[in-house]
């Protein structure tokens, strides 16, 4: 092109003299033009020259970093990865494992929303609603059926429901653990069931709970699912103990307590603060294989607030069905439309909580549309142990589940004789006569049940001494 425009000049140039100026000044221009052109055209050629070599450039060295950052990658991953699958038996819980992993992984990398980022929450709780103002039951009608959730020492399980069952006043319903190891204790309780019409073993519905896992909730849930069937009508409030309780007061006592109250009461003890936990703290577990394992950290829920307290309640059929899912739409903001009710949407959360049978029933009744029934007591005493990593034996690694391997959880102390005047009539928070006591060993459950016994009865004293505190933080923490 270059070429051509300089023949094409050196003819004008030549040939100038035949043209006017007018003329000569329109060539020019043409001339001018097409130059410009050209050297446009060189300076994008030259451009595109230059860009392919840096697109080639640039290809080599994304290729080397991502190699670098993948290599680097894959070991962390890899070794995140084993730590999460180490003592898995089962492929259904690896594959939950993995599934949990790649997800969350593949959002954080993609910097899409994490789990349950965008999630909101609608509570179902009227706070502006009064209370129903239900009259109380007199304490000779009242039934209770109780649901115990339980893993072994069958004698000693038998051994409550007589305390507790005053002929066939009251059912019983039992959830075994589903853990091979609690097989016999399974059969054992299915035996002794056989004798007693009021006492029902669960034969579906069964899961394998670990420590602060969501299961033990899930049991609680299928146990209230079968007490709604089966026993419809035939109890005015659900109670659910761990086989390790054993009641402190007589059941006429323990009948009375409930009479002070209107028969729609909610007992549940719940911590009054909200609990706003830290993002360092919070984190998604997949609970399988018989303990939890942290994927990554979780998003708190939106619009509403998490409580804490305890599993153990004493609850209405009304709020065991709003737990379960029975009734799972509520009418939504706008008239004419529906959405699915607090509880059906929060347990797709709590599933993945670490310690939910700490959180889910006390999120839950807090958010309930019969909130304005809840009574913050569940009569229940329950001391706790050491802080597992404070132990002088070393801690359970299934009780340590943060990053920091010095933040773990503990267990309810076995009430020994050494305890005797420790459990109190009156609680020393203030929250009412306590009608059970967990936990109570096997091993010396006979004595003490003899000495328990005789409180019931009124002798010997029960001192009001307040129970050991912890050096952690110097309380009582009660379910």
């Amino acid at each position: 092109m270059l070429r051509t425009i300089a023949l094409v000049a050196l003819a004008s140039c030549a040939s100038a003299r035949r043209y006017s100026d007018d003329e000569y000044r329109r060539l020019g221009g043409i001339l001018y033009a097409a130059a410009a052109s050209s050297a446009a055209s060189s300076r994008r050629a030259a451009v595109n020259a230059h860009g392919d070599a840096t697109s080639a450039g640039a290809g080599d060295h994304v290729a080397r970093w991502a190699g670098h950052v993948t290599s680097t990658l894959d070991g962390v991953m890899e070794a995140r990865l084993a730590a999460l699958l180490e003592d898995t038996y089962t492929e259904e819980c690896r594959e939950k494992v993995a599934n949990a992993f790649i997800d969350t992984y593949k959002r954080a990398l993609s910097e899409d929303y994490l789990p349950f980022e965008q999630t909101g929450y609608t509570s179902d709780c009227d706070k502006k609603a009064p209370a129903s103002g239900a009259a109380p039951l007199p304490a000779d009608e009242i039934r209770l059926c109780y649901l115990l959730i339980v893993h072994e020492s069958p004698e000693q399980i038998a051994r409550l429901i007589e305390a507790l069952e005053e002929g066939d006043r009251h059912n019983f319903v039992i959830h075994v653990d589903d853990k091979p190891a609690s097989e016999d204790t399974f059969l054992a309780l299915k035996a002794y069931a056989k004798k007693k019409a009021h006492v029902r073993v669960m034969e579906t519905g069964r899961t394998s709970v670990s420590w602060g896992g969501f299961n033990v909730v899930q049991a609680t849930l299928n146990g209230m699912e079968l007490i709604l069937d089966e026993l419809e009508g035939q109890f005015d409030w659900i109670s659910t103990l761990s086989g390790y309780t054993y009641p402190l007061a007589s059941n006429r006592q323990i009948r009375e307590t409930l009479a002070e109250y209107p028969r729609d009461s909610e007992f549940v003890e719940v911590r009054p603060t909200p609990n706003d936990p830290q993002p360092r703290a919070w984190h998604q577990f997949v609970e399988c294989d018989d303990r939890m394992r942290r994927i990554w950290r979780l998003q708190t829920p939106k619009r509403v607030s998490m409580y804490m307290g305890s599993q153990w309640m004493t609850v209405t059929a009304r709020f065991a069905a709003y737990a379960v899912g029975r009734n799972e739409w509520a009418g939504g903001r706008v008239p004419g439309t529906r959405r699915r009710t607090f509880a059906a949407d929060y347990r797709s959360y709590a599933q993945y909580t670490m310690v939910a049978d700490e959180n889910f029933f006390t999120t839950v009744i807090k958010n309930a549309p019969v909130c304005g029934n809840h009574v913050n007591r569940n009569f229940l005493h329950v001391q706790f142990d050491q802080w597992e990593n404070e132990k002088e034996g070393g801690a359970s690694r299934n009780k340590c589940l943060q990053p920091n391997p010095r933040h773990c959880g503990r267990s309810p102390t076995t009430l020994t004789l050494d305890y005797l005047p420790v459990p109190p009539r009156e609680s020393t928070a203030g929250s009412g006569r306590r009608g059970r006591t967990s936990k109570c060993s096997s091993s010396v459950a006979s004595r003490s049940i003899r000495l328990i016994l005789g409180w019931i009865d009124g002798s010997p004293r029960v001192l009001e001494a307040a129970p050991k505190r912890s050096r952690r933080n110097g309380r009582v923490r009660a379910h």
